[in-house]
């Protein structure tokens, strides 16, 4: 009788051995699995973040774009309206992945060709991926200051999510 309790004793306790060592086992790779999780995360951060920058690099074109067609066209006013993106309907491509539009408002009367002398607000518009910048210039333009005086900026980012919809961030 007593043979038989020690071929017994060692079964279970080889069996113990190998539920413990798959308790271990799963244990290692739900946290392998829980580290491929966070870098997944992290990867996907990083890659808005290039977005994001890429997007406001793009708007900082556009307004710099249209200050410099400003300064140079004298008849500029006649070439933008007021409140619609320049150009209508497309974007003017930075590259592969960046594109960009303008947008002039004028503050006096929204009326840009009427009077030279009102003032105006540039928007620059920039877009990389899923990511879309606004940047407004902190001042409005006036057509007796230097165009090129203006570096303070706002921005404002925005994210297009899978349906189209653009919302604020």
């Amino acid at each position: 009788v007593r043979i038989f309790r020690r071929k017994a004793n060692r079964s279970a306790r080889r069996g113990s051995v190998y539920v413990a060592v798959l308790g271990v086992a799963m244990i290692a790779s739900m946290a392998g699995l829980a580290a491929l999780h966070v870098e997944r995360a992290n990867l996907r951060v990083a890659k808005g973040r290039e977005l994001t920058t890429a997007a406001q690099h793009a708007a900082n074109s556009a307004v710099e774009y249209a200050l410099a067609f400003m300064k140079a066209n004298p008849t500029w006013r006649t070439t933008f309206s007021h409140g619609v993106e320049y150009p209508s309907g497309s974007w003017i491509q930075l590259g592969s992945a960046t594109s960009s539009k303008v947008a002039v408002l004028d503050t006096g009367d929204t009326n840009l060709s009427n009077d030279s002398n009102d003032a105006v607000t540039v928007r620059g518009i920039g877009s990389a991926g899923d990511a879309v910048c606004v940047v407004v210039p902190a001042q409005a333009v006036r057509p007796t200051s230097s165009p090129a005086g203006i570096v303070a900026k706002r921005f404002i980012f925005l994210l297009r999510d899978g349906s189209g919809i653009v919302r604020e961030r």
